[in-house]
C-alpha cells in the first residue's frame, strides 16, 4: 500500500494515477485526496507494490511527486509509514472473544472487503465498455487510414479482452462473497 505525496490537482486524478501505477501491477484500490494533495494506492500483492516504490520513473512525469509506504486506517485516514522497507503491520488488541465470534468477526470483514472491490471492478468494467463503444464508433469512420484502423483495431481487441477477464473475475470474486456468507452463518450452529 502506497502513500503518494506533492501531487497537483491536474495530476491528481484516477485515470493518470492508474495509467502511472497499473504498470506495476493490479491496482485494488485508489484513494484521491486532492485538497491535500495526496491519494492512496494498493496493489493486489505487496510485490507489485514494492515494484512501483522502487522504479526510479517520477510519477505521472513529476518529479516533485514522492511514493512512501503507507498504512489505512479508516479512522486516522491516509498516514505515512514509519518503515521503509515494508509495510505497517498493527496488532490487534487482545480480546475475550470466542473462537466463533473472532471467525464470524473475520468473514464478515473479508466479505465487505470483497464487496468494496467488487464494485470498484464494476466501475472499472463500465469505463472499460465505454472505451470499447468509443473505439467501435471510431472503427466504423470510412475515412480512417489503414494504419490508423489497425492501432484502433488493436486496441478494441485488447479492451475487449480486458473486458473478458474482468468478468470472469467478478464472476469468481461473486462466487467467493457468496461462500463467506453462508460460511459465516453455518459458525457457531449446532452440526
Amino acid at each position: 500500500n502506497l502513500l503518494i505525496t506533492g501531487i497537483p490537482s491536474q495530476l491528481n486524478t484516477m485515470q493518470s494515477l492508474s495509467r502511472h501505477f497499473g504498470r506495476f501491477g493490479e491496482i485494488v484500490n485508489v484513494q484521491i485526496k486532492p485538497e491535500i494533495e495526496v491519494a492512496y494506492v494498493q496493489f493486489r500483492t505487496h510485490e507489485q507494490a514494492k515494484g512501483a516504490i522502487s522504479s526510479p520513473a517520477a510519477v505521472c512525469g513529476n518529479r516533485f511527486i514522492k511514493v512512501k509506504w503507507a498504512r489505512f486506517d479508516p479512522v486516522s485516514k491516509i498516514t505515512e509509514d514509519s518503515s521503509p522497507a515494508t509495510p505497517n503491520v498493527t496488532e490487534a488488541p487482545k480480546s475475550e472473544k470466542s473462537d466463533e465470534e473472532t471467525k464470524k468477526e473475520a468473514l464478515r470483514k473479508a466479505s465487505k472487503k470483497e464487496m468494496m472491490l467488487q464494485q470498484i471492478q464494476k466501475r472499472m468494467l463500465h469505463k472499460r465498455i465505454e472505451t470499447q463503444k468509443r473505439l467501435l464508433k471510431m472503427l466504423g469512420n470510412k475515412k480512417l487510414n489503414p494504419e490508423m484502423r489497425a492501432k484502433l483495431k488493436t486496441q478494441f481487441e485488447t479492451i475487449s479482452k480486458e473486458i473478458e477477464k474482468s468478468l470472469q473475475e467478478t464472476k469468481e470474486r461473486k462466487e467467493r462473497i457468496e461462500k463467506m456468507k453462508q460460511e459465516e452463518m453455518t459458525v457457531g450452529q449446532v452440526k
